[in-house]
């Protein structure tokens, strides 16, 4: 009985814990866009390119304010993710692990656009 009761505690503290380190992990990679972009962005030339999905040429570029959509739409992935693994699935399952795993490669891939970006733009 006790170990029944034992193995159910152990199993819901390493669940919980795996959640929270996914979250942590999509946290940490999201303040570090915003610190690169604020470290970087003085150093920007007046247009960066940003908008790949349009025709080459000055249809790409902006200016590096824009670059702040990166990370604030990394941001409101992460909220919405959260709400919606915390209110709609209850913090249960494959589910919840695959949208925080889900959101931790959104995250990685969205520092990876925005270094490149950075990394092309500066002379």
């Amino acid at each position: 009985m006790y170990h029944n009761i034992l193995k159910r505690g152990v199993t819901y503290l390493l669940k919980t814990l795996f959640l929270n380190y996914t979250r942590l992990l999509n946290v940490l990679i999201i303040l570090l866009c915003y610190g690169y972009l604020i470290f970087r962005i003085g150093s920007l030339p007046p247009q960066v390119p940003l908008w790949y999905t349009l025709p080459w040429g000055e249809n790409q570029l902006t200016s590096p304010q824009s670059l702040w959509l990166i990370p604030i739409s990394l941001s409101v992935f992460l909220v919405l993710n959260t709400l919606f693994s915390t209110l709609v699935l209850k913090e249960k399952g494959f589910l919840t692990n695959l949208l925080n795993w889900q959101g931790v490669l959104i995250s990685l891939l969205g520092i990876v656009a925005l270094w490149r970006i950075i990394v092309i733009s500066i002379p």
